[in-house]
């Protein structure tokens, strides 16, 4: 399983380090700029992930270990607390993005058609674009752009937490 994932998170590198041609040679203003030529490829969801991302329990979603305003080490990269890394030497404007983590949000989930709750557990932000790393409560984890998902307010979480809790 070690190796699977340490295989998983060097193809997740590649794609990730893809190098790109700003046609306009402008540097975003944004926290986000949507790079189509590379961020179609950066994206990608994994719900049977069950044993590196096991299903949990809406009531349990803050214990969720998460990368909290920090980058993850290559280690952590490979061994399943890591969704996301950025090669340092590749992209030095690679940051954490400035956020408590974990997170409940709603992703507008592309691959489903349907809008999931999610626990967010990293997000890393460059010139280029922002990805944000998440679980799915019923287990499997993905990444995808930041715009895609709404970060549940307290009020929102309780409301969520209340609602769905079983016994």
């Amino acid at each position: 399983m070690t190796l699977l994932i340490l295989v998983f998170s060097i193809v997740l590198l590649i794609v990730v380090i893809q190098p790109y041609n700003n046609i306009h040679n402008e540097k975003p203003n944004t926290t986000y700029k949507l790079n189509p030529d590379r961020d179609k490829n950066n994206w990608w969801h994994c719900p049977d992930n069950y044993k590196g991302f096991p299903a949990l329990s809406i009531k349990n979603w803050n214990k969720a270990p998460a990368l909290n305003r920090r980058l993850p080490t290559f280690k952590e990269a490979g061994d399943g607390t890591s969704l996301i890394y950025y090669e340092p030497n590749v992209y030095p404007d690679a940051k954490a993005y400035d956020m408590d983590l974990p997170r409940l949000a709603s992703f507008a989930n592309p691959y489903t058609n349907k809008v999931d709750t999610v626990i967010v557990i990293q997000v890393v932000q460059t010139d280029l674009d922002t990805i944000v790393g998440y679980r799915y409560l019923t287990g499997g984890n993905g990444t995808y752009n930041f715009k895609s998902f709404h970060f549940l307010t307290d009020e929102e979480v309780k409301k969520a937490v209340e609602k769905n809790f079983i016994e």
